[in-house]
């Protein structure tokens, strides 16, 4: 995995919620368009996303299921840093 790669992986959630200036995005999208790898790894994350926004709004989700879902992401971003 280049650097290039390892950026992309740590700044994917800036990327998918629109967190970057424009010309950030725009060579973010370049790189993902000429990297098949890290272009999967964020169209993952975008559906995962869109899951979670689908079904797991903060008024219908229990407070068990929110709480478990805040540890999953937590669990997965300490894997990421590793």
């Amino acid at each position: 995995m280049g650097d290039n790669c390892e950026k992309v992986v740590e700044l994917r959630y800036l990327y998918l919620d629109r967190e970057m200036t424009w010309w950030r995005r725009a060579r973010f999208s370049y790189h993902l368009r000429r990297c098949p790898p890290c272009g999967d790894v964020v169209e993952f994350e975008a559906k995962v996303k869109a899951v979670i926004c689908r079904y797991a709004t903060v008024d219908t989700a229990s407070e068990g299921f929110q709480q478990r879902l805040r540890q999953a992401i937590r669990d997965c971003e300490s894997h990421d840093q590793r």
